[in-house]
């Protein structure tokens, strides 16, 4: 990574104590540390990302190969998908549809239920 040698590391450590002072040094060094840290871990995430998308664009070109050696191409693959799996319908419709009798936004409750929570104790 870097090429610093001990020697090299001391002599910025004798021209920081100059500058700084011994209170502020531990502080700055800390914070420092604090910043490099952070910035390990960014690139690294970083570096975690790309590997990962690079993963996937490898995926995609070696299945877009494999349906190339079969002879179909992804259109023709989703075609067959919607044949088989029919795409997901909306939650209000399938409810309709199921013939469940759901209560509408505007509907009260039993009221009986609510009398019967009243009066206990």
């Amino acid at each position: 990574m870097l090429d610093v040698s001990i020697a090299e590391l001391a002599i910025i450590f004798l021209i920081a104590l100059v500058i700084l002072g011994p209170e502020r040094l531990p502080r700055v060094a800390r914070t420092l540390g604090h910043w490099a840290g952070r910035a390990r871990g960014a690139f690294n995430h970083l570096r975690d990302e790309l590997d990962r998308e690079a993963f996937n664009q490898d995926m995609q070109e070696r299945f877009r190969g494999q349906l190339k050696e079969m002879g179909l191409d992804e259109e023709s693959l989703r075609k067959e998908q919607e044949e088989i799996l029919p795409p997901h319908k909306e939650s209000s419709t399938r409810d309709s549809e199921d013939g469940s009798d759901r209560k509408q936004d505007g509907e009260d409750e039993d009221s009986g239920d609510e009398q019967k929570r009243d009066d206990r104790p």
